[in-house]
Order: structure tokens, then C-alpha cells, then sequence
């Protein structure tokens, strides 16, 4: 499994736990609908970015602490995705040579 396929079922394990696992993690599709279909209130999102920043030591941009910024879990991901590997975009840049 490469990073970031360990970094998207991280992030689907988060989602799980914040919706105390009344949903399974294979059932988060990018089309799922992060309110209509996961029940997303600004609680839980709130909850969710806390611990998503927790477990990869990264800080959400502002743009990404409001809910109404996304529709689908995809979309959310994929912000998350882009934080992550932005963060860690300097690590490789600093990495001798091998």
C-alpha cells in the first residue's frame, strides 16, 4: 500500500469514528454526500478536522473549517490529500540522495 492509500483509509477511519461506526469505511464513495447521506452537521466536521489534524501533525487551512466549503466526501478528501502532501512536500525536498 502506497502513502497515499494509507493516507485515505486513515482519513475514512476518522469519518467512521466520528459517526460512532454507524457507517463502514467501504461504504464512503467520492460521491458520498457529506450531509445528505453521512448526516455532517458543523459538530461532527468540527470534531473530524480535530482529529484529522491530530493524527497527521498538519493544520487545516481556514478555507477548509467550514462544511459548506464541500458537498462530497471526495471533495473533502481530496483537500485533506492536497494538505497532507503539501506539508510533506519539504521533507522530500530536504531527503539526501540515496
Amino acid at each position: 500500500m502506497n502513502v497515499n492509500e494509507e493516507n485515505k483509509k486513515k482519513i475514512r477511519e476518522v469519518v467512521v469514528q466520528c459517526l460512532d461506526n454507524m457507517i463502514a469505511p467501504w461504504d464512503l464513495t467520492d460521491d458520498t454526500q457529506l450531509i445528505s447521506d453521512l448526516h455532517f452537521d458543523s459538530i461532527i466536521y468540527i470534531s473530524f478536522i480535530v482529529m484529522i489534524e491530530d493524527q497527521f501533525n498538519i493544520t487545516i487551512p481556514n478555507e477548509g473549517l467550514s462544511i459548506v466549503n464541500f458537498t462530497t466526501y471526495g471533495e473533502m478528501e481530496n483537500m485533506i490529500l492536497s494538505v497532507i502532501e503539501a506539508v510533506n512536500e519539504p521533507l522530500k525536498e530536504t531527503e539526501p540522495a540515496s
